[in-house]
This record gives structure tokens, sequence and C-alpha cells, in this order.
């Protein structure tokens, strides 16, 4: 990608192509001191909103971008800005919502906003430009979702920036295993890519590292990791989507829900009864309702457990039956994905299935049901995301697919800021009305 740097209007003028252009994006990013237009993903301009030593003024802001845009109103397709860390963004440019869509706002106020210096790292802000290329790719894929699906992903954004910029220190040991990585100053920096999957989570070279290499990754002197993560995730979405009593009322009271399965699985009264082996088979059988697993291969996945075939079928039909309103929640939707060639989650996030379908609907069948149940998990996690770093900033280091780390100082307020983290996790349920409620679990941890 070639990226020119451009420093008034003049040079706006003098580079731009974009009369002869087909699409392209703007990006503002306030806390980087800089905006940047795309022009079809191969040619970047990139525009500094401040000046620190001419102490550039917010009129003179306003008058660059609003050439700019004047600019861009020669092609009337594909134009999206979207604003990072600038809540009024309509007090610097003149939108007209039939040009453009703005797509995310974020917190900031232009009237307080102060002098900031120069961007004259090139070198450094190519490298942050081009992994949020991904980003821009996004926009276009989101054309069919709705503003609220906008608004969680982009919101999330900073959060992703913070995780980003803070480097975790590791053991020597593992430096060779870390070459893939990128690896500073002794310490290691993960990157994400927010649309790296198609059920929205996140893709990130942090995901695949092992258990033996992860135990070598340390937080700063005198702190610790804290990893959150939802309990039972999975299955509360699948309670809100089919309003399964069994299931609510379990989750309602925060009873245990493998166990008591267990427990009528094996025919046991009390629930201490059950062992850790009992509790591990009616998970399995749990979750290929909810994963679509065959009954074969859930005959095979039991067999370990000297579970016969006939048994594993009676075992099945009889969970199917308790969670009726569940399964026929995941039928109606597979259904239902089939015909409209895709699904779409509770916050508006749509995956087309056209391709799968004609591929093999059989399996385009579970991919429909599971994607609506992970996308929301995702998603309700993007929210998390942005909650806590609105609520504390500087603590995030890392997510893994349905949980969030963060490091905190080991001393006495570390358990005031765990339960108000986790008091953050839980009430997205109540904030966007789940019908099942949310609880966060948390783990102190000394590595990674």
């Amino acid at each position: 990608m070639k990226i020119h740097i451009i420093n008034d209007s003049e040079d706006f003028k003098r580079l731009s192509t974009l009369k002869d252009s087909k699409s392209h994006n703007i990006f503002v990013d306030i806390t980087k001191k800089f905006g940047i237009i795309i022009d079809n993903e191969e040619t970047a301009l990139v525009f500094k909103l401040f000046d620190v030593l001419n102490n550039t003024s917010i009129s003179n802001i306003e008058k660059l971008i609003a050439e700019i845009y004047n600019n861009l109103m020669y092609c009337r397709e594909n134009k999206n800005i979207v604003f990072l860390d600038l809540k009024e963004a309509n007090k610097i440019l003149p939108i007209k919502a039939d040009d453009i869509k703005i797509l995310s706002h974020i917190n900031g106020n232009i009237s307080i906003l102060d002098s900031i210096a120069t961007l004259d790292n090139y070198s450094s802000f190519q490298e942050y430009f081009e992994s949020r290329v991904k980003i821009y790719k996004l926009v276009k894929n989101i054309k069919y979702t709705s503003s609220l699906i906008s608004e969680i992903i982009y919101s999330a954004i900073p959060a992703y920036v913070e995780m980003e910029s803070i480097g975790l220190q590791f053991d020597p040991t593992i430096a060779t295993q870390l070459k893939i990585q990128n690896v500073k100053n002794n310490k290691v920096y993960f990157d994400y890519n927010i649309i790296g999957t198609i059920t929205g989570r996140t893709s990130s070279k942090i995901h695949p590292l092992s258990k033996d290499i992860k135990k070598f990754i340390y937080p700063n002197k005198d702190c610790v990791f804290v990893e959150f993560d939802y309990n039972a995730a999975e299955a509360r979405i699948l309670a809100h989507y089919s309003e399964d009593e069994n299931l609510l009322d379990i989750f309602k009271n925060d009873n245990d829900l493998h166990k008591i399965n267990a427990a009528l699985i094996f025919n046991k009264k009390e629930e201490g009864d059950i062992t850790n082996q009992e509790r591990s088979v009616a998970k399995l059988v749990f979750f290929s309702i909810i994963n679509g697993i065959s009954l074969s291969t859930l005959q095979k996945d039991l067999k370990k457990y000297k579970i016969d075939e006939d048994t594993t079928k009676k075992i099945k039909l009889a969970i199917q039956k308790i969670y009726n309103r569940a399964w026929s929640w995941i039928d109606t939707t597979q259904k239902d994905a089939i015909i409209n060639k895709k699904t779409i989650n509770m916050f508006g996030r749509i995956r087309d299935l056209t391709t799968e379908i004609v591929e093999d609907e059989s399996r385009a069948k579970k991919q429909a049901s599971n994607t609506i149940i992970q996308s929301t998990l995702s998603d309700i996690k993007l929210i998390a995301l942005h909650d806590i770093y609105e609520k504390y900033k500087n603590i995030l280091v890392a997510e893994f697919h349905d949980s969030i780390i963060v490091q905190l100082k080991f001393d006495n307020h570390i358990n005031i800021v765990i339960k108000e983290i986790a008091n953050i996790m839980s009430n997205i349920g109540i904030k966007y009305n789940l019908k099942c409620p949310l609880k966060c679990n948390f783990e102190i941890k000394r590595n990674l």
C-alpha cells in the first residue's frame, strides 16, 4: 500500500485521486493525531489534525476536513467515515445522512481538544495503519447490519488498541518460540484482527499459544493477571433465544447445569453425589445438542466412559426432551436460515450462508444455530471490552476467544476492582434485556 503524508489542503488537492475513485473510506483518530483516506485500499492519504508547533486551531481543522469532504462528493458510492475517540463528529464535518454514514462515535469533546504533537514516526505509523486496513474492510462487510452492531464493533476498537500497545514480559527461554510474534525491547506484543472469524471472534497470534508458552509470559512487578469469562456462556445464550423454561430456571437459581443433567442421566437425587466423570458425560451430551454433533460422534466421545451406543442414544433423547424448547429453537433457526440464506443475531450481526448451503446444506444448518449463539457471545465480549476500557484505563492486556485478561496491582484494592469488572460483565445481560442472567467467573494468575 502506498502512503502519502499531507500537511494542508493544498497537499490534498495535489495528491488526491478520489475524483476518479469508485470507493473510499475516511478514518479519523484523534488520539493518534491524524486522519486517513483510503482510495481503493491501495493508496492512503494521511492528513494531520493537529500541529503543536503551529498551534493548529479547531477552525483550521474544520476547514481542511470540509475541503476533503467537498472533494469526496464527486464520488457518490461507498462513503464511510469512521470516527474514533470523537463523540460529536458532526461538529467537525457537515454530515448529510444520504451521503456519508457515520459508523461509530466514541467519547471525546471537540470543544476541549488541545493541540497535540505532530505525527513524525512514519514507519511506526505505517505498521499501525496497515493493521487498521482490516477494519476498513469490515466497513464494507457490515453494510447490511444494524447500527447497533456497528456501534458495538467500533466502540471496542480503543480497547483492542490498548491491548496491542501493552507489551508483556516473557522468559528468555521461550524467545525462539516467539519468532512469529511482535517482540520489541524484551517484551511481546499481540495484534488482533477484529474481523478474524465469521462468528465475530477476533483472531490473533496470541490465540494459538500453547499453555507451555503462556506460562512463561508474566505480568509487571507486583502485579497479577486476572482472567474473566462467562459461566456456561453458550447455554445461557441458548436459554435467552429459546426461552426454555428449564434452562432459564437453572440459571436464574444459579445452579450447575451439568450437575443437574448428570443427576437426571445417572438417576441420582443429590448433586453432591455426582462424580466429575458423570458431570463430564452430561456436559458432552448437552453440547452435542448445541453444536449439532451427530449421534455417531457422540457415541465415539462417550466410549471412553464405557457408555454403549444404545445408552448414548437414550441419554441424548432424554436431554432433548427435558430442554425441548431449546431443541425446537435450534431446529427452527436452522430451517429459517436455509430459507433466508442467512442468520442474524440480537445485535444485528449477519452471516450470509448462500455459499455454505450450496456446498453442504446439512453443515450449513449446524453453522446457522452455532453462529447465532457464538456471535452473540462474541458481541457481548466486545461490549464488555468497551465498558471495562471506559471504567479503567491501561489494565487490559489480552483476550482469548470468550475471556478477557487484565493486569492489576496486587494490593488491598484488587478485590474491589475485580468485583467491579465482574459486575460490569454480568450487567451487560441486564443492559441488553437478556432473558437469561449472565454470570462472570474470574481467576487470578501469575502468568498468562
